[in-house]
């Protein structure tokens, strides 16, 4: 089974929408995680919803892992995917534990002060990614794992909107890899739809003194 996750909030339900009709029919399931929302915007079978307190933010993307077998894709709203995507993935992920088309490996052996800022190699999904990379944090935003291989648990994760570490600490506490996908430039594209909302990144670039204590404990 290909399951989709996608966390959101109610100013971007157009760009989910967007991302919803990429990949709808590469997935078996789609489950979205509502954060704030007051309804459930969609009536589709395939489309599975759950109403959340934003607590938790992005990882809301991880809520059904623990309710479903199979191929979870984790996905951002942001993003547009290609027809091919699932497989593509599909293709590469064999031997491999998670996967994904954005992360980073921080380049410093000894302690960060500033996770954003650390001096790092950084693989984009919207640019080109010329051969597979072992890394160590993933962008969960276009992500994929299977269900069998990798337990995320919701009720462990404890921290708000960042995701991206907390996963990959789990892939790390487990003893797993995570490898970057190569692909090429324009392969997964960005909804200009965005450019009026704020991300994640936009709230914390200069203020992640919790991302990097986080990434300090975990990842040294």
């Amino acid at each position: 089974m290909i399951y989709f996750n996608v966390a959101t909030m109610p100013d971007r339900l157009d760009v989910l929408t967007d991302m919803i009709e990429s990949i709808y029919d590469q997935a078996d399931e789609i489950n979205i995680y509502l954060n704030n929302f007051t309804s459930l915007p969609f009536k589709d079978k395939k489309i599975n919803q759950v109403i959340g307190d934003n607590s938790k933010g992005d990882a809301g993307k991880s809520f059904f892992a623990e309710y479903v077998s199979g191929f979870y894709f984790m996905v951002d709203d942001d993003l547009i995917f290609p027809k091919d995507y699932v497989s593509n993935t599909m293709k590469n992920i064999y031997k491999k534990d998670a996967v994904t088309y954005h992360g980073r490996n921080i380049l410093s052996k000894n302690q960060i002060t500033s996770y954003y800022k650390a001096e790092a190699k950084k693989f984009r999904c919207l640019g080109a990614v010329e051969k597979d990379q072992r890394i160590q944090v993933a962008g969960t935003g276009c992500a994929c794992f299977h269900t069998n291989d990798i337990k995320v648990k919701w009720e462990n994760i404890q921290n708000r909107n960042m995701f991206d570490l907390v996963f990959s600490a789990m892939v790390r506490h487990q003893k797993k890899r995570i490898t970057v996908l190569k692909h090429e430039e324009g392969f997964i594209k960005y909804n200009f739809k965005m450019l009026d909302k704020k991300t994640i990144y936009d709230n914390y670039k200069n203020n992640d003194e919790i991302q990097t204590e986080f990434f300090n404990r975990h990842f040294l």
